[in-house]
């Protein structure tokens, strides 16, 4: 299967001055040199904890924000070489769901004039946006009597199902969904994701999902790209990543999901990683791990590491892939020993006999 999307070393950097007078300039990575790929239909999820530049590289794909550097390929058109009309034709196969509907929604303008407005801006005429407008509510499961009505008058998930329905006026074929449920009450989440599946299936649509619920990734995605300190560091199916997470950035993040049942969490130990992050400008010169990683050395400092495919559509940066994981696994293994022991001589001192 050919790609769809091609991101090729797609970068971002925001520059700032060190100080009032100074002329020298302080520049942060927020997108640093990020590559992958999706296929028509794909639902790709982008992880990592706040600040690792999940949402700039999604509006930067979008062309919302500047690209200082990179490519992005819809079908070997880049889009971010476009511009004029062209570049306006080729926006209508993107569009983007952002994380706060009551944010993203005018308060000044009704549902409708909101719906109708992307394709207005496309020339459409507002008679035919109308009607365009009800029709989605309807596919939104909204009824179209809410076309007049203004945002504050809906409820936080109603607002959502409105912004879901704005983006999918220009009938696009990629859609951006940036925490789409974050917003939203829980008894709501599980609506708006169904509701995403179903219209992924009714038109073809093609997922870019920003979040950090690694719950929803499970259920709702096909692949997973981590990004820390704006670097790409693991991608993966989701199933492989999370059963054989390879970098020791991912498994930070599956160890900070919480675990229900008592039971499964005993022989867990705390994630692997130190707490100092260093310095953003470090996101520029070797491993941007190396100040946290248990594993990192004088390699890992001064060199980048390759992103090195691990296994079958498993990629990893990272100058030892896989021993995180063997870490881990032993010190599970050294907290469940010592567990047992511990139990063992209580149940000794107090006479009592020990199972197994």
């Amino acid at each position: 299967m050919s790609e769809f999307i091609q991101v090729q070393n797609l970068t971002k950097v925001f520059t700032t001055q060190k100080g009032i007078l100074s002329r020298s300039v302080y520049g942060i990575r927020a997108v640093d040199d990020v590559s992958f790929t999706m296929h028509k239909g794909e639902s790709l999820a982008i992880i990592g904890e706040s600040g690792s530049g999940k949402t700039t590289l999604a509006r930067t794909m979008a062309g919302l924000i500047t690209a200082d550097g990179g490519q992005v390929l819809i079908e070997d058109t880049d889009i971010l070489a476009l511009r004029g009309e062209e570049l306006r034709k080729t926006r209508r196969r993107m569009s983007m769901v952002f994380q706060n509907p009551s944010a993203s929604l005018n308060p000044k303008s009704t549902v409708g004039e909101a719906l109708m407005r992307p394709l207005v801006i496309q020339g459409i005429s507002k008679k035919a946006a109308g009607e365009k407008a009800g029709e989605m509510l309807e596919v939104v499961k909204l009824d179209p009597s809410c076309l007049t009505l203004f945002p504050h008058q809906l409820s936080g998930g109603q607002q959502q199902r409105v912004s879901i329905a704005r983006a999918l006026m220009v009938d696009p074929q990629i859609v951006i969904l940036d925490e789409p449920t974050s917003a939203v009450d829980i008894s709501v989440q599980s609506d708006i994701l169904n509701l995403l599946l179903d219209l992924q299936e009714k038109y073809a649509l093609t997922y870019l999902l920003i979040t950090h619920n690694l719950n929803v990734v499970r259920y709702f995605c096909d692949n997973v790209l981590v990004l820390y300190m704006g670097r790409a560091v693991e991608y993966a199916p989701v199933e492989l990543l999370f059963h054989s997470p390879a970098h020791p950035y991912t498994l930070n993040l599956l160890g900070s999901m919480p675990i229900m049942n008592p039971h499964d969490r005993q022989g867990k130990t705390a994630r692997i990683l130190h707490d100092d992050r260093g310095a953003p400008d470090q996101a520029g010169r070797g491993c941007p791990l190396s100040l946290r990683c248990p594993l990192a050395d004088g390699d890992c400092a001064k060199q980048g590491p390759p992103f090195t495919d691990v296994a079958g559509n498993h990629k990893v940066l990272c100058h030892k892939p896989g021993e995180a994981r063997r870490l881990e696994q032993k010190r599970n293994a050294d907290v469940t020993r010592g567990t047992t022991e511990l139990l063992r001589a209580l149940a000794a001192s107090a006479d009592v006999e020990m199972p197994g």
